[in-house]
């Protein structure tokens, strides 16, 4: 059975040929950019996925889960370009089926997200 470490570990590999390949000349700049930040982030969600005490299935499916979300957001952001940050979450919330008004309240100032961001 593998362990979180040798998985860790086999991700880390994966992520280093990665940024070899981006690093390589042909591949535009903004591409290249934009994928050492989603490696960053991805990096960062295993991470932290990691460190719960879990067994390799509940933390294969934790991991999913969050990196699905972040596809949704990311989704949401390339659809919509800038999205308020009160949709966004109410949006994540909903595929949970956690309904705003119900047992949900979500207070805070406007807060628009840019792409970038």
């Amino acid at each position: 059975m593998e362990t979180n470490g040798s998985r860790l570990a086999e991700l880390e590999a994966d992520n280093q040929r990665l940024r070899r390949l981006l690093d390589q000349k042909g591949a535009p700049s903004e591409l290249r950019h934009r994928l050492r930040n989603a490696l960053a982030m991805l990096r960062v969600i295993v991470r932290q996925s990691a460190e719960t005490n879990r067994d390799i299935a509940d933390y294969v499916a934790h991991l999913e889960d969050r990196i699905d979300s972040l596809a949704r957001a990311q989704n949401a952001i390339d659809t919509h370009g800038e999205i308020d940050l009160h949709t966004l979450l109410a949006e994540e919330l909903l595929f949970y089926n956690a309904l705003e008004g119900e047992r949900l309240l979500l207070r805070g100032p406007r807060l628009e997200l840019q792409p970038r961001a």
